[in-house]
């Protein structure tokens, strides 16, 4: 990951503070549907309350070392047009994946299984999760790794156990 001052739309950031994923560009979710109106509260960039009117899918193609790439599909993002990419990381630590932090400078995400599936070295004082070329952000990849919410956007983990399927394709 290059160094720049400011974040990309593309870019998203591992966000410890955040209690849902948020997206702020359409262009990214692979579902999308709608709340009804004035249900989800949502604290997006800059402290700012909104209510969120739509949510989805969306995957991320994550670059590995050794040229490796891992997909991450995350679901319930919350779509708050303006906002920048966060993923939330209690409720992905909430789905058994682990957290870990590298010589205070960057984050590796593992999944429940102990496989390395994302990194997140830090850019301007943001975790910004390594990403493939967008060229390549919807071809086939070797590995997936599913974190789903329940449309509440609390977890439960019977489901999310039962919903979470990493495997080696």
């Amino acid at each position: 990951m290059e160094a720049r001052s400011n974040p990309s739309s593309s870019d998203w950031s591992i966000d410890c503070g955040c209690m849902t994923h948020i997206s702020g560009r359409r262009s990214m979710f692979i579902t999308y549907a709608g709340y009804p109106p004035n249900q989800k509260k949502v604290k997006g960039h800059n402290r700012v309350r909104s209510f969120a009117f739509r949510y989805g899918s969306v995957r991320l193609i994550c670059q590995l070392p050794n040229i490796k790439r891992e997909t991450i599909i995350l679901q319930e993002v919350v779509h708050l047009p303006g906002s920048l990419n966060h993923i939330s990381q209690s409720q992905i630590m909430d789905k058994d994946v682990k957290v870990e932090p590298v010589n205070h400078y960057s984050l590796n995400v593992y999944n429940r299984h102990g496989m390395l599936i994302a990194t997140a070295p830090q850019v301007d004082g943001l975790f910004v999760l390594d990403r493939a070329p967008e060229s390549t952000e919807y071809t086939d990849i070797d590995d997936s790794c599913l974190l789903a919410l329940k449309p509440t956007g609390h977890a439960s983990r019977h489901n999310a156990e039962k919903r979470m399927m990493c495997h080696r394709r």
